[in-house]
């Protein structure tokens, strides 16, 4: 019985230590703090809505042109349409048109751009990809497609989040009013 209880301990305290061995790590896009404009101009409400399968907390992997992958301990840490819409918003108030809000309940007369991301994810290149389009609510002809490629810098998903932070900073700027 002794060696029963002994080595039901020690499969116990190898269990626990394979557990503790892969912990989550949470990522935050950087400049995803909303940040309001100063100036007094109109405001214009940012949306975003991602594909179906970017609506997980996992960050994304393209391993071949037809596989994608899951991290199962690389998440986001709030949801990725949230963070993308402060991110958007903060990039496009720092141009002098507009100011842009990603929170406020929308007025009659707000207007709201929406932006509609399809991919949104690191890539066996080297680099990470966001492609999607933009589209006033009220003009529906007024849509603008962007197709980004950013180089990754250094390897792992620190590095990732940081590149597809910059592909964010592009798609801003070639979506910008």
């Amino acid at each position: 019985m002794n060696t029963l209880l002994r080595f039901t301990a020690v499969a116990i305290i190898i269990g626990l230590t394979a557990c503790a061995g892969n912990p989550i790590s949470y990522y935050r896009l950087p400049d995803s703090s909303f940040q309001a404009a100063s100036n007094s101009l109109p405001i214009v409400r940012i949306e975003v809505q991602t594909a179906d399968f970017l609506n997980r907390s996992n960050l994304v992997y393209q391993d071949s042109p037809e596989n994608v992958y899951f991290a199962r301990q690389h998440l986001w840490s709030e949801p990725l349409n949230t963070m993308l819409a402060k991110a958007f918003a903060n990039d496009l108030n720092r141009l002098p048109e507009r100011r842009f809000a990603y929170t406020a309940a929308p007025a009659a007369n707000t207007p709201i751009l929406l932006i509609h991301i399809e991919d949104f994810q690191g890539s066996h290149t080297g680099y990470t990809h966001i492609s999607g389009y933009s589209q006033w609510q009220d003009i529906k002809l007024n849509t603008h497609n962007f197709d980004i490629h950013t180089a990754q810098q250094g390897n792992g998903y620190t590095a990732m989040v940081q590149s597809l932070r910059q592909g964010v900073r592009d798609a801003a700027k070639s979506i910008a009013p």
